[in-house]
């Protein structure tokens, strides 16, 4: 632990939301989360996310834009960030023995989704209505168990993609801060949630540089609004479907 308090103390306190500075002592509990959580996971786990953000993304590396640049650097602080101070909070609902399903009315809701295994999309046969150009059974049939094993790929696709980010983040949080291991189980249901928004953040943001890459858009329309950024999208979509590329991804090429 660093001896000059006050400089980390100024230096790092104002990161995080006034609320959960405001319930930090002026002491060894703010010294810790200031320099232990934040400070720490900003040196270690922004340049890792990169790493996986360009493994899982090899287009990014064909490109020596500044603007691109700067936004992927973003996306992986803004991401650290909120890993930081969910991190932080979570430490202090466990030390304040705070009741989860009190502070968040949808818990049981969350704990339901969140605690289950996600499972891949099927066709039923209530979705046969939707199809009306099949007109047999035996042509049914032949759809569903087509379009199953197409959504059974692309479900294992994206869960590798997901798993690899857990597994670039969850190390370095176990390791460092050993008190997460004694969680209470409600907190881990909250702590599943944020890591899960954190990731489809991280994902959804990085897709989007991904697609500007893909289709040759301006690199300025990253900043853009986002419904102009949709429009120029779809532009590009006419001439070259995003399912061409995506299925190419999900067969195994690092394009």
């Amino acid at each position: 632990m660093p001896d000059d308090f006050e400089e980390y103390y100024n230096k790092y306190i104002h990161k995080f939301p006034p609320e959960i500075a405001a319930s930090f002592d002026k002491g060894y509990d703010t010294l810790y989360f200031a320099f232990n959580i934040y400070k720490y996971l900003m040196e270690v786990l922004p340049p890792k996310l990169h790493a996986l953000m360009v493994d899982q993304h090899p287009v990014m590396t064909k490109h020596d834009n500044p603007i691109l640049t700067k936004y992927m650097k973003d996306i992986n602080v803004a991401t650290t960030y909120g890993l930081a101070v969910a991190i932080a909070k979570l430490r202090l609902d466990d030390i304040n023995k705070v009741d989860q399903r009190k502070q968040y009315p949808k818990f049981e809701q969350w704990k339901k989704f969140y605690a289950s295994p996600p499972q891949p999309k099927t066709t039923s046969d209530e979705d046969r209505k939707y199809y009306s150009y099949i007109n047999s059974d035996e042509e049914w049939q032949a759809f569903k168990k087509e379009e199953d094993a197409s959504s059974l790929r692309f479900f294992n696709w994206q869960e590798k993609r997901k798993t690899e980010f857990y597994n670039v983040v969850q190390p370095i949080l176990f390791d460092r801060y050993e008190w997460m291991r004694n969680f209470e189980p409600d907190t881990w249901i909250i702590y599943a949630m944020h890591i899960r928004d954190e990731y489809e953040n991280w994902k959804s943001e990085s897709e989007r540089v991904e697609e500007i890459l893909d289709y040759n858009l301006p690199y300025e329309c990253i900043n853009q609004d986002f419904t102009e950024y949709i429009h120029l999208l779809e532009e590009a979509y006419e001439k070259d479907p995003e399912d061409t590329i995506r299925q190419r991804r999900i067969a195994g090429e690092k394009i």
